[in-house]
């Protein structure tokens, strides 16, 4: 039987606080419909973790398996492959486990959630915020290029 891995936090739930996502659970729900699903938690095992699945309706996986935070995805996957689990998509948060889990070969989804992904993994980090002069420069630059694009004049 085929499985799926999902990470609990940044796929399920937020990093911070616990809450739920519901695109998430959902993505869980139909995953666990078709197949067998194994949930991972970094840490040690926490009944807090197993109530809030069970109060969230993620009732209908495997196992809870948990693992040291320091080490990586594909350790992980290949440790549950070892023990003879076909795994066949492993559901991540953080798009650098996501490359490294590709780059090992497995199937990979990257839960890119925008209200809950943490800021260093977004494509802008570290960039900061932009200027306003900066933008309203931006646009006036491309309003002066659209005026001269002889492609967008009215032919006659």
């Amino acid at each position: 039987m085929k499985v799926s891995l999902l990470v609990i936090d940044g796929v399920l739930r937020k990093h911070m606080g616990g809450t739920p996502t519901s695109e998430g659970i959902r993505l869980y729900k139909s995953l666990a419909s078709t197949g067998q699903v194994i949930l991972l938690a970094d840490g040690q095992s926490d009944d807090k973790t197993y109530e809030w699945l069970e109060l969230n309706g993620c009732a209908r996986h495997a196992f809870v398996w948990w693992k040291p935070l320091h080490h990586n995805r594909v350790e992980h996957v290949n440790a549950l492959r070892r023990e003879s689990y076909d795994i066949d998509l492993v559901v991540v948060p953080d798009p650098v486990s996501a490359r490294e889990l590709i780059e090992a070969g497995f199937n990979t989804l990257l839960f890119t959630h925008a209200k809950y992904a943490q800021p260093g993994w977004r494509p802008d980090a570290g960039k900061g915020i932009r200027a306003w002069a900066e933008i309203t420069e931006e646009t006036a630059k491309q309003a002066a290029m659209k005026a001269a694009d002889e492609r967008l004049k009215d032919i006659g």
